[in-house]
């Protein structure tokens, strides 16, 4: 039996479904169906989600990914070759944006880019957080894939970017955060509006809001919901491997294929 999870808070409805629901969300982009599936809240079958804050929704999920799992993301992160991570400037002509360096951000990161996009394991990995987030796997961007070793951080910012919202593929809506290993001390996902603080550990994952909703639905989402302002805390000893999936209103790898995604 197709189980369903819903949360209302306020104006904004954060659910999770079930493989039809995939299906649905894929034949409608719009958000006015996000509104109407507004029923009581059960367990999405085969998966632990524990709700860290209300209002904005921000869900956590033990035992995410199994050992194995986050072991593959970390060898894709390696192969791919990290580097010095990067944070969004402005807007060019051509469609992209400048990847200055700052001191705000002294992690370093890879993309899951060719043989990591492809590798039949991490799809699934991707499918999975499709059902989650009841978007299909074409309205995320690919893995952002993160290193930190101690005192490395990602000071107070934000994932919404407003000039990428005014794109076709729409807003980044959700982040689904995966943490790929155990940090001896450090390294918390903060959120200081909202006064959480999420320790890291392997396999766990973390999923928050980026927009702020509008209760009409169906227009585009083009304001950033500044409650989940956020920072990755320096690390303290150890280091961490973490993985980024950012989920768009519309056809992300469709714009990127262009090479108009930002």
């Amino acid at each position: 039996m197709t189980m369903i999870l819903v949360v209302s808070c306020s104006c904004f409805f954060f659910f999770f479904q079930a493989e039809d629901g995939i299906r649905d969300a894929q034949e409608s982009r719009g958000l006015g169906d996000v509104y109407k599936r507004q029923e009581r809240i059960p367990s999405l079958d085969g998966v632990n989600a524990t709700l860290l804050n209300a209002n904005p929704p921000i869900y956590l999920f033990p035992n995410y990914l199994d050992d194995n799992e986050c072991q593959l993301l970390i060898d894709h992160a390696i192969a791919q070759g990290l580097q010095r991570s990067t944070t969004t400037g402005s807007l060019g002509e051509d469609g992209k944006f400048a990847r200055p360096t700052s001191g705000s951000r002294t992690s370093s990161n890879a993309w899951c880019f060719n043989d990591c996009f492809n590798d039949p394991e991490v799809k699934k990995i991707e499918a999975r957080i499709a059902r989650v987030v009841s978007r299909p796997s074409t309205n995320m961007e690919h893995f952002q894939l993160l290193h930190y070793n101690v005192g490395q951080e990602y000071r107070e910012h934000h994932d919404f970017i407003y000039d990428q919202s005014q794109m076709k593929q729409g807003a980044r809506q959700f982040t689904f955060f995966l943490y790929l290993n155990d940090v001896e001390e450090g390294g918390e996902t903060y959120f200081p509006r909202l006064n959480l603080k999420v320790k890291p550990q392997k396999g766990y994952a973390l999923l928050w809001p980026n927009t702020d909703y509008d209760a009409k639905g169906g227009e585009r989402n083009d304001r950033q919901l500044s409650s989940t302002v956020h920072a990755a805390l320096p690390i303290i000893k150890g280091e961490k491997y973490a993985a980024n999936k950012w989920v768009h209103q519309g056809d992300f790898l469709e714009m990127w294929t262009s090479g108009i995604s930002g």
